[in-house]
């Protein structure tokens, strides 16, 4: 069974750099149902965001002109984008900006390279919508246990 599409017109934002990760992106995110615009650079990013104000924006933590946690502070201090949320990507110390991440207000940070099926079921979860996942694994001994739990 598939996934519900989303709401028409929701339209997520991706600032990537690399040309051939945002081809990537975005090709996952429109055949999960989402409407894509992509941003090369942080101003274009920055730009686009207090233009078109997406529902979502996907937000490489480097990227040239302007550095994706400097869009992100600029995104939270503008009264009409503030609210439009955020998903870092990260591909240096994962850690730290997990950390800078949640302080400054992202919904999530992913480390890079990033799986398309986790890229599209973080952005499903922002939305609300239940991402399908495989069966619950069954080991089977001298008892049964389903994801974890013990069954006799």
């Amino acid at each position: 069974m598939t996934p519900p599409l989303p709401p028409p017109k929701v339209r997520i934002l991706i600032g990537e750099d690399v040309a051939e990760i945002a081809f990537l992106m975005s090709q996952a995110l429109e055949q999960a149902g989402y409407v894509v615009m992509v941003a090369a650079d942080g101003e274009e990013c920055l730009r686009l965001a207090r233009e078109t104000l997406p529902d979502l924006i996907t937000l490489d933590s480097i990227m040239p002109k302007m550095h994706g946690f400097d869009v992100l502070r600029a995104l939270r201090s503008d009264l009409e984008t503030r609210d439009i949320g955020v998903i870092m990507c990260s591909g240096k110390d994962f850690k730290t900006d997990r950390d800078l991440s949640e302080l400054l207000g992202a919904f999530d940070c992913l480390n890079k390279p990033i799986a398309m099926p986790l890229l599209v079921a973080r952005v499903d979860a922002y939305f609300g919508r239940r991402a399908v996942t495989s069966p619950p694994m069954i080991s089977v001994a001298k008892e049964a246990r389903v994801d974890g739990f013990r069954c006799t």
